[in-house]
């Protein structure tokens, strides 16, 4: 999620902070396609994994990367 935020907000910008909307309405591409804590996770061509699956070792680490900041891009068009 750091690379996801950092993304998303990339630099802040003297004091001004960001509202809760725009946090909110930034990351609504994640709704419904993240399995944090059941079901699946459906990386497409990278394939199907259980949620507790996924480990923390760069391999893994990149697969989620990359399919999160895929749904930003995809959804905050």
């Amino acid at each position: 999620m750091g690379y996801v935020m950092d993304y998303v907000f990339p630099v802040p910008v003297g004091n001004k902070v960001c509202s809760p909307e725009k946090i909110v309405n930034a990351l609504k591409p994640l709704n419904g396609s993240c399995s944090w804590t059941n079901g699946y996770w459906d990386f497409g061509e990278r394939g199907i994994r259980p949620w507790n699956d996924l480990q923390n070792i760069d391999r893994d680490i990149r697969l989620l990367m990359d399919y999160l900041l895929k749904l930003i891009r995809n959804g905050n068009k």
